[in-house]
């Protein structure tokens, strides 16, 4: 009798363990699921996931409903609002643009008042067009005076009426253009010879400067390249040649 209840009192105690330990693992497994809830973006009590079966808790966490989004940063949101303005300014000033030119208010008359924003920076434009697309080649002609003296006839018959020559004042005609046709001297610095061969070559658009490609060989614009580079130390013969007016003088 007294075995017996020593072994009844055992299985009650081992009983009550199994069921307390029973007990904490069904608190940790709810815990755990409201948390997992809770990542999906969707709070939930430890008693309402209490009363759900297994299958609506495993619909719960396979549901792709709306989710919190994290809260950005401030910087986020300050970079957003920066690109989002300039984006709008481009907008704006295409938009701008495209009313100018729509209804004809840009002036394009050759002898109107040239804003001094417009005479400084397209002098710039113009330059850097012309170094990207001009090759880096030698002038192959050696500087003779044969050479230089050729040059000077092709200028006088080509070039001269719109840009004068040296010891004449600027070319009435050529000063009629827009922009107005420099006057050729000085030796050109801020160009090589590659890039005037360029230029005259294949011309400017909307200045009147044409492409003389189609008109003289390759060896007669180098010819004109020669004259222009070394127009500050030419052979007194060539001089007097590029000076002197021919058939008639530029206006």
């Amino acid at each position: 009798m007294t075995l017996s209840l020593i072994h009844a009192l055992r299985v009650l105690r081992l009983s009550q363990s199994f069921i307390l330990e029973a007990e904490q693992a069904h608190e940790q497994s709810v815990n755990g699921l409201t948390r997992g809830l809770e990542i999906q973006g969707r709070v939930f009590s430890s008693s309402c996931v209490e009363s759900l079966s297994v299958h609506q808790i495993v619909f719960l966490l396979s549901f792709k409903g709306p989710r919190l989004r994290p809260s950005e940063p401030a910087e986020e949101k300050d970079m957003r609002k920066v690109l989002l303005g300039a984006v709008l300014m481009l907008v704006i000033l295409l938009i701008l643009a495209l009313v100018v030119g729509r209804f004809g208010l840009m002036p394009i008359n050759a002898d109107g008042a040239h804003s001094s924003l417009e005479a400084r920076i397209m002098p710039q434009v113009l330059h850097a067009s012309i170094v990207r697309h001009a090759a880096t080649a030698t002038n192959p002609l050696a500087i003779s005076e044969e050479n230089l003296k050729a040059g000077a006839s092709t200028y006088k018959d080509m070039c001269a009426r719109c840009h004068s020559t040296p010891g004449h004042n600027p070319s009435a005609y050529g000063q009629s253009f827009y922009p107005p046709a420099p006057q050729l001297s000085g030796g050109m610095p801020n160009y090589t010879d590659s890039q005037l061969f360029w230029t005259i070559k294949h011309g400017i658009r909307n200045t009147g400067m044409p492409a003389w490609g189609s008109m003289l060989s390759d060896d007669e614009i180098w010819q004109l390249v020669s004259l222009l580079k070394n127009s500050q130390d030419l052979p007194p013969s060539v001089e007097s040649e590029w000076q002197a007016t021919k058939n008639r003088p530029a206006r």
